[in-house]
């Protein structure tokens, strides 16, 4: 019969000879060191089937990503060049030393290096203070054919934009290429 004290086992009590056993008693005798906790019968062992588990290495396909080419937007401009060593508005004034240009611009660069495939631009600017040509950028001209090409945006020209919405691109040479104004078509390559 169970112990209402305890809810050990009378009949366990006696056959372990103890007349009145504790539940600490009960445990102790039967080797175990868990205490009971009273109205609780006493500890029962689960024994669970062990299954022995192999590693596997498995590759999930990811999904493939594909590039999609976007066409550039092409835009028109029209044709100015400039050679600082020329002087004048193509070379700022504090750059202007023993009838020599200073060789810089003003993004800091050289220019004599750059002779045929660098730019000046305007210093128009998204909101926000964002040039639209930033330096280092480049002007790729698709036409016309005669200066076709990547130019690097390199320098500002203060009077590339005007005010009636046409927009110059100042090509930086020792040579004008085409006439003052021809339209060109180009896009920006960031």
């Amino acid at each position: 019969m169970p112990n209402a004290a305890t809810g050990a086992n009378m009949a366990l009590a006696g056959i372990v000879g103890v007349s009145t056993p504790t539940a600490v008693q009960i445990v102790g005798s039967l080797g175990l060191e868990s205490p009971v906790v009273p109205g609780v019968g006493l500890p029962t062992s689960t024994v669970l089937p062990v299954q022995e588990i192999t590693p596997t290495l498995t590759f999930i396909p990811s999904p493939t990503v594909t590039a999609s080419v976007v066409a550039p937007v092409v835009m028109q401009g029209l044709y100015s060049y400039y050679f600082p060593d020329l002087g004048g508005v193509n070379c700022h004034g504090d750059n202007w030393i023993d009838d020599k240009c200073k060789n810089t611009s003003a993004s800091s660069m050289g220019w004599r290096d750059k002779l045929g495939w660098a730019v000046a631009v305007s210093p128009t600017e998204y909101g926000g203070g964002v040039p639209v040509f930033p330096y280092g950028s480049w002007l790729v001209v698709t036409s016309p054919a005669e200066i076709a090409g990547r130019y690097l945006v390199f320098d500002l020209c203060q009077g590339c934009y005007r005010s009636d919405g046409f927009l110059y691109f100042d090509f930086l040479d020792n040579t004008q290429k085409l006439e003052w104004s021809t339209p060109i078509l180009y896009y920006v390559d960031y």
